[in-house]
C-alpha cells in the first residue's frame, strides 16, 4: 500500500454523494481517500508518538493538536475560536494580526444544523458548507451574512436561548436523525428573537437555501465506543463509515480524527 503513516488533522472534505474523505498527513501532506476503504479490514497503530501542530515539537498535545505552549500563544487556539462573540480581529487586535485580518475580518454566516436537533452555529463564509460536514450536519441553512466574526458570534449568543449550540454526538453517530425538524418555521421566527440591529444582516427568504448532506455509511454503531490514542495500541477491523469527523469502525468502535491532531498513527489496508 506504500506509505501509511500520517500525523493526524482535520479530515479534508468534499460537498459530494456522498460526501467525500481523505485522510492527509499534517508532515508532509501524503493523502488517502477514506471512501475507498469503506467495508475493508483495516490497520491503526499508534506507537506513543505526538508532535505538536504548532510548533513542531515532540511532546505531549494539549489540545486541538497543540502543546500547552502553543496552545496559550497559537491563534488557532485563542478564546474567540469557541466564543466568536469575543473576536476583535476587527479591531486589527487578536494574537495573530494576519491571522485575524485572513480568518476573522472577513464576511461570516450565522447558520442552523440540524440533526437530531437544530444548532445554530458560525463559520467563515468561506467555510460553507465543509463546517457542516465537520459537524456531521443532516442537513443546513444559513441565516445571516456578517462582514466579521463579532457580529456573527453576538447573534449566534442571543440564538442559543432558541437553539442548542452543539451537535448530539451520540445520535448522530447512531444516525438517528429527525426528518421532521423543518427550518421554515424557526427561520420565519428569528427576527423576534435577535435585536433589530441585527436585522439588516439576516439573508432574505429568497436567497436562503437548504443544503443536504449524505454520508459514506455502510452501518451505523448500535451504541458508540470513543477509541482514544492514549497509549500504544494497535487495532484492526473493517471501517464501516465515516460521518463528521469520526471514522466509524467495526465493533461499534468510533475515532476522532480531528480530536487527535498532533499524534502520529500508521494506517493500513490488511
Amino acid at each position: 500500500m506504500g506509505q501509511s503513516r500520517f500525523l493526524l488533522q482535520k479530515l479534508r472534505v468534499e460537498h459530494s454523494e456522498p460526501v467525500s474523505y481523505t485522510l492527509v498527513s499534517s508532515a508532509d501532506g501524503f493523502s488517502m481517500n477514506l471512501n475507498n476503504l469503506l467495508g475493508m479490514k483495516v490497520r491503526i497503530r499508534f506507537d506513543g508518538d505526538t508532535q505538536c501542530l504548532g510548533c513542531g515539537g515532540s511532546t505531549r498535545i494539549f489540545s486541538q493538536g497543540f502543546c500547552y505552549a502553543c496552545h496559550l500563544s497559537h491563534p488557532e487556539s485563542s478564546d474567540c475560536i469557541l466564543r466568536p462573540e469575543l473576536c476583535k480581529g476587527h479591531l486589527g487586535q487578536g494574537r495573530d494580526s494576519q491571522f485575524e485580518y485572513e480568518n476573522h475580518a472577513q464576511p461570516h454566516l450565522v447558520y442552523l444544523a440540524a440533526t437530531s436537533v437544530i444548532k445554530v452555529g458560525v463559520t467563515r463564509e468561506s467555510q460553507r458548507p465543509i463546517r457542516w460536514i465537520d459537524q456531521g450536519a443532516a442537513s443546513a441553512v444559513a441565516i445571516a451574512r456578517t462582514p466579521y466574526r463579532a457580529i456573527a458570534g453576538k447573534m449566534e449568543v442571543e440564538l442559543k436561548s432558541h437553539f442548542s449550540d452543539k451537535t448530539p454526538r451520540d445520535k448522530m453517530l447512531r444516525g438517528l436523525d429527525d426528518s421532521n425538524l423543518e427550518f421554515p418555521t424557526s427561520i420565519q421566527r428569528i427576527p423576534e428573537w435577535i435585536s433589530p440591529e441585527f436585522n439588516p444582516y439576516l439573508i432574505s427568504k429568497s436567497e436562503v437555501e437548504v443544503v443536504c448532506f449524505k454520508y459514506p455509511i455502510l452501518t451505523y454503531p448500535e451504541k458508540p465506543i470513543t477509541m482514544k490514542l492514549e497509549k500504544p495500541m494497535t487495532w484492526e477491523g473493517k471501517l464501516m463509515g465515516i460521518r463528521g469527523q469520526y471514522l466509524l469502525l467495526e465493533g461499534d468502535l468510533v475515532l476522532n480524527a480531528r480530536a487527535h491532531g498532533g499524534y502520529w498513527i500508521d494506517f493500513t489496508l490488511v
